[in-house]
């Protein structure tokens, strides 16, 4: 898919102190719940075991997930609002609307001298 291709976006950042949360960052953590690295990396459509452990973890009264990025590119937490206190409930510190999507921060570019002042 193209940028062109993506119609217009908000990045919401917000600030979350939560409390209850699966923490699956470590190699041991993830070997605790059945999964492996490979897991968390998997390809488009291939969820289910994560979708498994989110279930159970959501079962037990968990406030949320913390795990490793599909990408690798940093963390993802999911949070489960309907097990949330509302001291718990994440708070909006900006909004940022994308009308294109913006460029790709993992791709070097060239800076030419007349950029860097």
């Amino acid at each position: 898919m193209t940028p062109d291709h993506v119609r217009p976006r908000a990045l919401v950042r917000c600030e979350v102190n939560v409390n209850n949360v699966l923490d699956l960052r470590s190699a041991e953590a993830l070997a605790r719940v059945g999964l492996t690295a490979a897991d968390i990396e998997s390809d488009v459509d291939d969820y289910e075991a994560c979708v498994e452990v989110g279930s159970r973890a959501h079962q037990l009264g968990c406030h949320g997930v913390v795990a490793p990025s599909a990408s690798r590119l940093g963390e993802t937490l999911g949070l489960f609002p309907d097990h949330l206190p509302v001291e718990e409930l994440p708070s909006v510190v900006s909004i940022t609307r994308w009308e294109r999507l913006p460029p790709d921060p993992r791709r070097l570019r060239i800076v030419r001298a007349a950029e860097k002042g």
